[in-house]
């Protein structure tokens, strides 16, 4: 299966590669500029699409995908609308979209999660096989370095991540 990728370079994203590249799907990193990318000392494929472009454009990064995965960092910076276009334009059969966070049904009045609620619903009401990804917490990102900060006299750890 052909399996492409947005975010693919990040935690979350990297181990989704190296997890579908194991089981012998074919996958393929998708970014503004593809630049080689490796994931476990492996070369990955990579294609060119920009949420900033048209839709024919992200259509063009997507030709050949069966499945995609939607790993992305701020989903305020990126509306749904072009990548269910596109999708639908490839052929894509599934589109699975990590909201890398908890996400209530009903938005919160909390900017990353309502976003992240809003770009769900749009892709339950488009004509394209949609599933959600939504993990608890990802330790992994918690543990990369630069994640934890030392402060006050005691040295509490802060977590600066908004969305935990």
């Amino acid at each position: 299966m052909r399996v492409f990728f947005f975010g693919a370079s990040g935690g979350q994203g990297a181990a989704q590669v190296a997890m579908l590249a194991h089981a012998s799907h074919y996958t393929v990193a998708v970014s503004r500029s593809p630049n080689a990318i490796k994931i476990d000392g492996q070369s990955t494929e990579t294609a060119a699409a920009d949420f900033n472009n048209n839709n024919a454009a992200i259509a063009r990064g997507l030709e050949g995908a069966e499945v995609v995965f939607l790993n992305l960092t701020s989903t305020s910076l990126h509306p749904a609308e072009p990548i269910i276009v596109a999708a639908r334009a490839s052929g894509v059969r599934l589109l699975a979209f990590n909201t890398s966070m908890p996400v209530p049904e009903t938005p919160q009045d909390t900017k990353t999660q309502d976003d992240r609620c809003e770009r769900r619903r749009l892709h339950r009401q488009s004509d394209v096989p949609f599933i959600s990804i939504q993990p608890v917490v990802c330790v992994d990102n918690l543990l990369q370095a630069g994640r934890w900060h030392r402060s006050g006299p005691q040295h509490d750890c802060i977590l600066p991540q908004a969305h935990i």
